[in-house]
């Protein structure tokens, strides 16, 4: 039976990119384990965070929105990426993009 590129299912793992308006605190990026957190525009009225990785289910998707939700960080996107490759290309283009404060995760770890 030939592979089913693309397909996505109720119980298997995705990939995904959610990005939020405004910055996670720092003990909430520890708590994301599986997801590459990166940001843009810190300290800007239009700071965000973006967050890239893989969840088992669906199930675990809605438990990470609605976790995020508990933070009361507005929701900008959910988007699901066929394949860990691709947002990991799209995540370093948007690193070299002209925005600013990509990657912020490892001084704000520092600082504390």
């Amino acid at each position: 039976m030939p592979e089913q590129r693309g397909r996505l299912t109720m119980a298997g793992p995705a990939q995904y990119r959610v990005r939020l308006q405004g910055v996670i605190e720092r003990n909430w990026v520890d708590q994301l384990a599986r997801m590459r957190v990166t940001y843009r525009n810190v300290g800007r009225a239009n700071a965000r965070t973006i967050l890239t990785g893989e969840v088992l289910d669906q199930a675990e998707l809605m438990g990470l929105l609605n976790r995020l939700y508990g933070l009361g960080l507005p929701l900008v996107s959910v988007q699901w990426l066929e394949r860990l490759e691709e947002a990991q290309r799209s995540t370093a283009a948007s690193s070299n993009s002209s925005d600013t404060g990509v990657n912020k995760v490892t001084k704000l770890k520092k600082r504390a």
